[in-house]
């Protein structure tokens, strides 16, 4: 097990949420960790807002290395809500 801290940085939007695998990360202003095994995971976000709000996932181990990054996630033009996935490894 390996210990991963997750920073979600939002703009504009109204509620998110993040998963690994189908467990929610507890985030507490914008902030949490998950002991996850070592291997292959996938993280999933959902976002609720207008067009364009976004956000921004960081996931890093103990040693400062980053294992997820995800740079400007958008809600595209006419939906007000989005969800998208990236795998990563631990």
């Amino acid at each position: 097990m390996r210990t991963v801290a997750f920073t979600v940085d939002k703009t504009g939007l109204k509620a998110y949420w993040l998963t690994i695998g189908k467990k929610d990360v507890k985030l507490v202003n914008g902030k949490g960790t998950m002991d996850l095994e070592t291997g292959p995971h996938i993280a999933v976000w959902y976002m609720q807002g207008n067009a364009g709000a976004k956000l921004s996932i960081s996931g890093t181990l103990k040693d400062g290395t980053e294992v997820l990054s995800v740079k400007d996630s958008k809600i595209p033009g006419g939906r007000s809500k989005w969800a998208d996935v990236k795998p990563f490894s631990v």
